[in-house]
């Protein structure tokens, strides 16, 4: 099972020059959810990283390390909803066994902290790549070397959407967790259409994963995008979201979750 991940950034220009540049200031600043997770900050007051433990149902300990230095720095800050709410549906019943298991090639779209991809090899994928962007896969691979246990399972690869050659190839499932906020809020949209439709062509199959947040332009986004691929819905009932408990009357936005396919 292959799994790969890859990371937005913003901007607002429209070359690939300035998208590259976009995609290497990505914030991946969405509020830390509480998916078993303890965390236990440095007790150092000059330093504000943070190193986290996320327990799996299958009793696995990931161990996670972030640096939230400030909002311009944030990729692999916090874990946004879409990629606790994947994670929960990959160890369901619901979850057919063809998408997981000990023999599959997965990979992680834009893996930010690596939550996603630690997660997949720890559920027994056989082996992951993980891409980011060059200026923040550097935190990607401390978190790997964290975990020495699938340590060795999981390639992590700088990736750009819009560069000519993609890592993700061979893949049994792709993973892609909340990239369709940014990809609209910093218009590269297009960008992401692009890679999504180039990763299906080279890969069996993508689960693609969002919090609803500007609904009307993802809709319209899946509708574009529905032209090219097969798009297969992940039933409501099937996904679950953690509610922190911080406000009684809070109420997380949907998840909305798609399997995508090359059309036959």
């Amino acid at each position: 099972f292959f799994l790969i991940a890859i990371d937005i950034d913003h901007g607002m220009l429209s070359s690939h020059k300035a998208i590259r540049a976009h995609q290497q200031q990505s914030d991946n600043y969405i509020r830390n959810l509480c998916y078993n997770t303890m965390s236990s900050k440095n007790n150092d007051d000059n330093n504000n990283d943070e190193d986290h433990r996320v327990t799996l149902k299958n009793g696995s300990v990931i161990q996670l390390h972030s640096e939230p230095q400030s909002l311009a720095k944030t990729t692999g800050w916090m874990t946004w909803n879409a990629s606790v709410a994947l994670i929960d549906y990959l160890q369901s019943p619901h979850c057919k066994n063809d998408d997981i298991g000990s023999h599959n090639i997965m990979a992680d779209l834009s893996t930010g902290n690596g939550l996603v991809a630690l997660a997949a090899a720890y559920l027994g994928a056989s082996s992951v790549v993980a891409t980011e962007v060059p200026s923040c896969s550097a935190l990607t691979r401390v978190n790997v070397e964290c975990n020495p246990t699938v340590k060795d399972l999981i390639q992590v690869k700088d990736y750009l959407w819009g560069d000519d050659t993609c890592p993700i190839q061979g893949c049994d499932l792709v993973l892609a967790c909340d990239l369709l906020f940014i990809a609209i809020r910093d218009s590269i949209y297009e960008q992401l259409h692009k890679a999504l439709v180039d990763i299906c062509k080279g890969n069996k199959k993508l689960l693609f994963a969002y919090e609803e947040r500007i609904v009307n332009k993802e809709q319209a986004f899946m509708a574009n995008i529905a032209k090219e691929l097969k798009v297969e819905a992940v039933p409501d009932d099937h996904i679950e979201v953690t509610n922190d408990g911080d406000d009684m009357f809070y109420e997380p936005p949907s998840i909305r979750m798609y399997f995508l396919t090359m059309k036959k």
